[in-house]
């Protein structure tokens, strides 16, 4: 007798006139062979959406932008950082303004300090941007004072500065595209480099680098 068997574990399957099959065809299970494989089932569901991450960090942490005439401190910054002045009123418009930067010591030594104008500062008053007076702390180095009406540059040097004066339409310079670095080096002792823009037709001395800190 044949057997058609198309299940492998039981035959189950076997064509209801071979009673036997089940019970005398031992071969039966053996001999069956396994149809190909069918298709592939469609694609699930797609799951939930997971948690929200944890808030992120600001994206420039170093910046500070400065956009209200008042005075400034970072006296107490450890990290490099970049300071840009962008007040729409003039900073010095209510006083003098004085920003103060942390003080040179052994521990903060390879720190980078940028200050740029992206609005000229007051006319009369202006900023001082340094340390403080009763301080050691001293800038060596020097500034290129460029004039935006005359075409003419005069560099000013220092070993004694503890702070940089900045007044706009004063031969000093403090307008816009002012751009100064000061690297710390040691304690008491930051290196000063940088281009300082003036709408004086002469630019002078003066006393941007001034030998006087904020008090």
């Amino acid at each position: 007798m044949s057997c058609n068997c198309c299940n492998i574990s039981s035959n189950t399957n076997c064509n209801t006139s071979n009673t036997t099959c089940n019970t005398s065809n031992t071969t039966c299970n053996t001999n069956c062979i396994r149809g190909p494989c069918g298709p592939t089932g469609p694609t699930g569901l797609t799951g939930p959406i997971g948690p929200v991450g944890p808030t992120g960090t600001n994206a420039h942490p170093d910046l500070k932008l400065v956009t209200t005439d008042a005075d400034q401190d970072y006296s107490t910054l450890t990290k490099s950082f970049n300071i840009v002045l962008n007040s729409s009123t003039a900073i010095g418009t209510g006083g003098a303004r004085k920003i103060k930067l942390p003080e040179p010591t052994s521990t903060n030594a390879g720190i980078i300090v940028k200050i740029i104008l992206a609005r000229p500062v007051h006319t009369t008053n202006g900023v001082k941007i340094g340390f403080a007076n009763s301080g050691s702390s001293v800038m060596i180095g020097g500034l290129s004072v460029i004039s935006t009406t005359g075409d003419k540059t005069l560099v000013n040097v220092t070993s004694t500065a503890q702070a940089i004066d900045l007044i706009d339409v004063d031969a000093n310079g403090g307008s816009a595209g002012t751009e100064i670095t000061l690297t710390y080096l040691s304690l008491n002792t930051v290196a000063v480099s940088g281009i300082v823009t003036t709408v004086a037709i002469v630019p002078i001395v003066g006393t941007l680098l001034n030998i006087t800190g904020w008090s």
